[in-house]
């Protein structure tokens, strides 16, 4: 009986152990990119766009990308977090935007919903249907993007194929911040190095300037 057990146990573990993750391989790791691609300086912002601590760093991210983005390789992530309750509709919009926009209109979007962000928070949407704040959102998504409203309502409909896709893409985008136990936001990795105490521009040009030096 023990032996037994320990052969169950044993190819368990075997199976556990040769387990791969079911998120596909994708070129940039499920990030929008922006500044130098080629850069050997990464920089991964994990982000929430109904989160109110991302919406008071965002100006000081906004300055820094503007400062090293011909220097540094940029990497956004959206991380939805379970409790903002709208924060799915929100990053599956950037993701609606981004396979439609123009090029940086991912950008333009989240621009757009850090600057509304008070009408998304549980509080002014808990009377809202999941279908009023998607409505509601798409005056966000098709602002200076490029985005059709026709096109942002089927990237949103997850029964379409494309928003089936869409839809597919958000949850990879989240499920690869967790597998690199990724739990709050915003919170900042300097090649492949969490690196806290990133509150103000000084702070950033302290941890960068030395890599680029």
């Amino acid at each position: 009986m023990i032996s037994m057990f320990i052969i169950v146990f044993i190819s368990s573990l075997a199976i556990t152990m040769g387990y791969t993750s079911m998120i596909p391989l994708q070129k940039y790791d499920y990030a929008f990119p922006r500044g130098n691609l080629s850069s050997l300086i990464t920089v991964d912002f994990y982000i929430d766009l109904t989160c109110s601590s991302c919406l008071d760093a965002w100006p000081t991210l906004t300055n820094v990308v503007d400062e090293y983005k011909d220097q540094v390789r940029f990497m956004y992530r959206v991380f939805p977090l379970p409790y903002h309750q709208q924060a799915f509709i929100l990053a599956k919009a950037a993701q609606v935007v981004n396979y439609y926009g123009a090029k940086s209109a991912i950008f333009t979007f989240m621009d757009t919903a850090y600057a509304l962000q008070p009408q998304i928070y549980n509080s002014a949407t808990s009377d809202m249907t999941y279908n009023q704040v998607v409505r509601m959102v798409s005056n966000w998504a098709t602002k200076d993007t490029g985005v059709s409203t026709d096109d942002y309502f089927i990237g949103m409909n997850s029964s379409t194929s494309i928003g089936s896709t869409i839809e597919m893409s958000t949850r990879y985008m989240w499920k690869y911040s967790c597998l690199k136990d990724i739990f709050a936001t915003p919170l900042y990795i300097i090649n492949g190095v969490e690196v806290e105490g990133l509150d103000t521009f000084e702070d950033w040009k302290s941890a960068l300037d030395p890599l680029l030096a």
